[in-house]
């Protein structure tokens, strides 16, 4: 079990899930593709790993893709920015102790489990 803190619950910005690309800032459950829950622009959370604190924020792209959101995460002086969070973990992991090493981005937001979206709510 990972040890995970939602660090700040970020904010429901209308213009990001009423807009174009509102797909993308909504947790569907698989069973009957509902919306379970909404992303939250600038949710951060923090997973310890092997002595590290990782730290993940929601953020919105840059350039022509400001409306898509992005995964900003760091861990000492490692950062990336990735698409999803599952490659941000992954490539500052990778940096750090020097293996591969893939962790569910899902699991790291803590998107797995009802604890942190119920407290986004």
């Amino acid at each position: 079990m990972l040890n995970i803190t939602l660090e700040t619950p970020g904010l429901l910005t209308l213009d990001l899930y009423y807009g174009p690309y509102s797909y993308y800032w909504q947790i569907y459950s698989i069973k009957n593709n509902v919306v379970s829950f909404s992303i939250h622009l600038d949710q951060q959370t923090k997973v310890f790993l092997k002595g590290h604190d990782f730290i993940l924020t929601v953020q919105t792209a840059t350039k022509n893709r400001m409306l898509l959101l992005e995964y900003y995460c760091k861990s000492e002086q490692f950062k990336t920015t990735k698409n999803n969070p599952t490659n941000a973990i992954s490539t500052i992991y990778a940096l750090i102790f020097n293996t591969k090493m893939h962790y569910s981005g899902y699991q790291v937001m803590d998107w797995t489990d009802n604890s942190v979206s119920s407290q986004k709510e």
